[in-house]
């Protein structure tokens, strides 16, 4: 039930043992927690989703969090999103090496592929507080990167650069 860990029956026992004394009984003087022999346990209580209560995920010892979004393929041709997806998995990356920061993983930012959402959606959805976004160009062998970084909470912008590199520069530009 818990994957990648190991937990001890005994001290699992206790801890039922522990939280069924501090649930007390049911109103039909049941227990709200099932033993299910040779499987484990369950939560027999109705559960029911309450809407507007879905708190946003917190960033671990208050390290600053960021979420870099899809980099937007603006050369019109389709065939190029992979060198978009590319150079976004490349910062994700990169900024995933820094042990001060929490970056959201690739398929939680990726949801936001396509026209551009709004910061404080994804700040709201992901509890980025940061976000980095910006477009791809391709035009014959040149390339021009934009990326911004900007305050998901407030949605101004912090920084902005642009890259303008030959195609076969692209490494490069991407180390940058």
């Amino acid at each position: 039930a818990w994957p990648g860990r190991a937990v001890e029956e005994s001290n699992l026992t206790v801890q039922i043992a522990t939280l069924r004394k501090a649930l007390g009984p049911t109103d039909q003087g049941g227990d709200w927690i099932a033993t299910v022999p040779r499987v484990g346990y369950r939560f027999t209580a109705p559960v029911e989703r309450a809407e507007g209560s879905v708190q946003r995920p917190i960033a671990p010892s208050g390290k600053p969090t960021i979420a870099v979004l899809p980099f937007a393929n603006l050369s019109g041709d389709q065939d190029q999103h992979y060198l978009s997806d590319g150079i976004t998995e490349d910062i994700i990356t990169e900024l995933a090496r820094y042990r001060s920061l929490v970056v959201i993983a690739r398929n939680s930012s990726f949801q936001f592929r396509g026209p551009a959402p709004e910061g404080a959606e994804v700040h709201r959805q992901l509890g980025a507080r940061y976000l980095v976004e910006g477009s791809v160009r391709r035009l014959g062998s040149r390339i021009r990167i934009t990326a911004q970084l900007i305050d998901g909470a407030s949605g101004f912008h912090l920084w902005a650069q642009r890259y303008d590199r030959a195609l076969e520069d692209i490494f490069s530009v991407q180390e940058e």
